[in-house]
């Protein structure tokens, strides 16, 4: 199976990267190391940083001005924001012996680079002040994209070990880190998240069972798969009858368990992208009555979807084409390729009529 989120704009708010760059950080950390040991302490600063003061519209209001003049003397200096950097620097280097490289393979990127890569952009994105307005622009012309596909096996190890509950708190995780960084209010923003995300059990709850049918078919395919003919298991092999509508005419077609095991995985995916959009279509509303300005917590649909997905799959079955692009000098490019160290994938080979027709 492979899927891909990508987003490109000219015009690009910090919120929109740090979507991926802390969704796609989960695929490598715990979400405990992730969610509170560094983004809490990242958004700290970035909350410091984007401290501004109103100007008085009267300038014969003394106690305004006084107010006003207190207020610019409060704002973090460009010192004090390179210390607060430094001590997320340190934090970085403590984190990232924690990354597993092991399940990579050992001619590609390996986890913990990519790590340091994403804490790097993010302690950039955090340090720079971002203005209030309603089209915010920090890193000016961006594009993102996370490809990454899922082997066999992956697909295999992902609905016999990953169980219903399971899917269901990995979907509330990932939700918890897109929301939580759009409230501006510090003391709160935790408390608004957890809110956010109980508000959403109705959806997660549906995104849950989705995944659950969905797991109760492929297993019954892995069972027939596991079924023995002359002491060998027919594993992927065996045809499979399956009925599909041509127009209105109901046919048959043949597939192999493999492509009906596949087929499954696509039909999850494109289920579970449905049900997350009535998210999508709630923040949509609270934007348009007024005009952005009323921190609806929104986000992409699929950003929720694959992100869960890929930090599901273990490691060692899955290869992941990460890229980000900045038009702006003080936000360094990722570029990274992992591949799992036992992930078998459809190779160009595998499509050479010689090869196969060969004796």
């Amino acid at each position: 199976l492979r899927l891909a989120v990508s987003e490109a704009d000219k015009f690009t708010a910090r919120d929109q990267v740090l979507d991926h760059v802390d969704a796609a950080l989960l695929s490598v950390f715990d979400f405990e190391t992730l969610y509170y040991t560094l983004t809490e302490e990242y958004e700290r600063l970035q909350h410091e940083v984007d401290k501004y003061c109103t100007e008085c519209d009267d300038r014969d209001d003394w106690s305004c001005e006084n107010e006003y003049d207190k207020c610019v003397d409060d704002l973090i200096k460009p010192e004090e924001v390179e210390d607060w950097k430094g001590g997320l620097w340190d934090l970085n280097l403590a984190v990232l012996p924690t990354v597993d490289d092991t399940p990579y393979h050992d001619n590609f990127v390996q986890a913990s680079e990519l790590a340091s890569q994403l804490l790097d952009l993010k302690l950039a994105l955090c340090s720079v002040k971002e203005v209030a307005a309603l089209f915010s622009d920090t890193t000016g012309r961006t594009s993102l994209l996370t490809d990454f596909r899922i082997s066999m096996a992956g697909l295999d190890r992902l609905f016999e070990e990953v169980t219903p509950e399971q899917f269901e708190d990995r979907l509330a995780q990932v939700l918890m880190l897109i929301v939580a960084k759009r409230s501006k209010a510090t003391d709160d923003k935790y408390k608004k998240a957890v809110k956010k995300v109980e508000s959403s059990q109705g959806n997660l709850h549906e995104m849950r069972k989705l995944y659950a049918e969905i797991r109760d078919e492929y297993r019954k395919l892995g069972e027939i798969s596991r079924v023995t003919v002359d002491g060998q298991a027919i594993g992927g092999r065996a045809m499979t009858i399956v009925p599909f509508l041509d127009g209105k005419k109901e046919k048959l077609t043949m597939l192999t368990l493999a492509d009906r095991k596949g087929l499954l995985a696509a039909q999850l995916y494109d289920d579970l992208l449905d049900a997350a959009e009535d998210y999508d279509l709630l923040d949509w509303v609270a934007e348009l009555f007024t005009l952005g300005l009323a921190d609806p917590l929104g986000f992409e649909s699929q950003h929720l979807v694959n992100y869960t997905l890929l930090s599901l799959v273990p490691a060692e079955e899955r290869e992941v084409l990460l890229s980000m692009d900045f038009e702006e000098d003080g936000f360094a490019d990722v570029s990274a390729y992992l591949r799992g160290q036992d992930a078998e994938f459809i190779g160009a080979g595998q499509f050479d009529l010689d090869a196969l027709l060969s004796p």
